[in-house]
């Protein structure tokens, strides 16, 4: 049965909880030492700086593979509660995400309106990762062909 984690647990160093703060409202535990650009605490074990969340994780819960990343389910960077963490693939935690990636993952239609079903998309030679739609090329293609009849004119 895994242990019960609260606030304030002795298996983290006092210098850790030092620079955390609870949050009553969301359950938050609010890392509030340093951050690293994106606003996740860091905080330096063993003399190299770690991501002050999978310390805490690893350290109250149990050991991460290295090629997971902890999805804050709360969305709150900063915020080092275990209870609020969740391992999951790098993929998977990008898409659940707010950034671009993510947001052009969940798009179900172009930006013409069709829709992005798996036999209409394929991967966009302009940008690596991006869809282009099956659709909108063709109709690029009639309307390049149809401007651009060829050197020759046709024999009727």
């Amino acid at each position: 049965m895994a242990r019960l984690v609260s606030f304030g647990d002795e298996r983290l160093p006092s210098r850790f909880w030092d620079k955390c703060a609870p949050e009553p409202m969301s359950g938050c535990w609010l890392f509030v030492g340093c951050w690293n650009g994106m606003g996740y605490g860091s905080i330096f074990v063993a003399d190299r700086a770690i991501g002050a969340h999978r310390y805490a994780y690893e350290t109250l819960v149990g050991e991460l593979a290295s090629s997971l990343d902890l999805d804050h389910l709360c969305r709150i960077h900063c915020c080092v509660n275990p209870a609020h963490l969740e391992p999951v693939a790098h993929r998977t935690n990008v898409l659940r995400g707010i950034g671009p990636t993510a947001a052009h993952a969940a798009q179900t239609h172009c930006k013409r309106g069709h829709v992005l079903t798996p036999d209409n998309v394929m991967p966009s030679s302009a940008r690596k990762g991006h869809r282009a739609c099956l659709v909108c090329d063709r109709e690029k293609k009639a309307r390049n062909a149809a401007s651009h009849p060829g050197p020759w004119p046709s024999s009727k």
